[in-house]
């Protein structure tokens, strides 16, 4: 704090007190966004928090799209707080992002159609929807905290 006038500075200077401010920029807590991805080839995330079963593997990396690589470090199942499950969960530390893989739903006999405001997952063999994504700024995305689906 400074003041041109030095009669006001020594006033300023005796009246000053330090007080804690405190202030949260941003609180962040557990992500439980999955993005849908067409050019992902599995399923992945680097949360190992979300796991309720995780195997180690040895060997194994992800090319991202700007070339770098990453190690797979388990393969595994999450869950929510429901009775969904989603397997072969790829674990790739350090990934900021969990991604659903498009090609890796249509190898399990799922049906993704992608609309303007959403996407829809559906059991071909059911032919019932397992979930719901929707569209925001021009990324598909899936909460799983909302899935009902009883497997993935």
């Amino acid at each position: 704090l400074t003041y041109k006038d030095p009669k006001l500075l020594g006033y300023l200077e005796q009246n000053i007190k330090c007080l804690p401010l405190w202030v949260c920029l941003k609180a962040k807590s557990k992500d439980s966004n999955w993005y849908m991805d067409s050019g992902c080839s599995n399923h992945m995330t680097g949360d190992k928090d979300q796991f309720i079963f995780l195997k180690p593997k040895d060997g194994g990396n992800v090319t991202f799209g700007n070339n770098s690589k990453e190690e797979i470090e388990g393969i595994g199942t999450i869950s929510n707080k429901s009775s969904t499950t989603i397997e072969n969960i790829c674990y790739v530390s350090g990934l900021k992002h969990n991604l659903l893989s498009i090609s890796q739903l249509c190898d399990k006999d799922f049906r993704v159609i992608l609309e303007s405001t959403h996407c829809v997952v559906i059991s071909i063999i059911t032919n019932t929807s397992k979930f719901i994504g929707f569209r925001h700024d021009n990324v598909y995305i899936a909460h799983l905290n909302n899935l009902h689906a009883q497997d993935v």
